[in-house]
């Protein structure tokens, strides 16, 4: 799956199936719920939400087109994308890529993604003790860590990012804004901000403006096209 390229077409006509031995479930119109404990193949929906309970296990991949994806704890899943809605997974999970065009991506503590994280339009959140072994990536939406660790690199072009408490990435990206993102928020200047012992393995490239604070307790690569403010405080300065 490309990172920003989600489900270009939409297949209709699909049924709900209930079957114990065809454990995929698939609907236009109308949610989808997967109990505590339970396992299935594939999970799509058009129209409606998807949620997964505690101890689950996709094997498939999850799709909606509107409509938002929420997974309970210590579940096990493949890949999840939306086009419009939002993407929750519980504590203790594992999950694959997770794509999103309209909608925030939240990670509660201690969740394994395997792949990357993609938002277009859209905020992700990232809660302790997670490990992404891919990229994180937004256009227009912010990016927050805390105290995770990004094995790939956090990429941005108009949205905040704050490498959180304790965080750490492989490198910092900001693109210079072209295509469609040009003219959605860009004569707003990001803040960047690595906080308190968070670490930046690789270097921090900046194509476009931004404000870079960097805590004295942080450690950091080689910085282009940025100036680092330098703080100590418990967070950064607000201007």
């Amino acid at each position: 799956m490309n990172k920003l390229n989600l489900m270009a077409t939409v297949v209709t006509g699909l049924a709900i199936s209930f079957s114990v031995n065809a454990q995929s479930f698939s609907k236009v119109n109308g949610s989808v719920t997967i109990a505590d404990g339970q396992s299935a193949d594939s999970i799509s929906s058009v129209n409606g939400t998807i949620n997964i309970g505690k101890n689950a296990t996709i094997r498939d991949d999850i799709s909606v087109v509107n409509g938002t994806v929420s997974v309970g704890a210590a579940s096990k899943l493949s890949d999840v994308s939306t086009v419009n809605g939002e993407v929750s997974i519980g504590e203790n999970s594992t999950v694959g890529e997770i794509a999103v065009v309209n909608g925030e991506i939240n990670l509660a503590r201690n969740v394994h993604v395997k792949d990357d994280i993609t938002s277009v339009n859209g905020g992700i959140l990232s809660n302790a003790q997670s490990v992404i072994d891919g990229d994180v990536t937004s256009v227009n939406g912010a990016i927050g860590l805390i105290a995770t660790n990004v094995k790939g690199r956090v990429e941005n072009v108009n949205g905040n990012t704050t490498i959180g408490i304790n965080s750490s990435v492989g490198a910092v990206h900001y693109i210079k804004p072209k295509g469609f993102s040009v003219g959605l928020n860009t004569k707003r200047i990001p803040r960047v901000i690595i906080g308190p012992k968070a670490t930046v393995r690789g270097d921090l490239n900046f194509e476009r403006e931004v404000r870079l604070y960097v805590h004295s307790t942080a450690k950091v690569g080689n910085i282009t096209g940025a100036s680092a403010i330098p703080y100590s405080g418990d967070t950064a300065p607000k201007n």
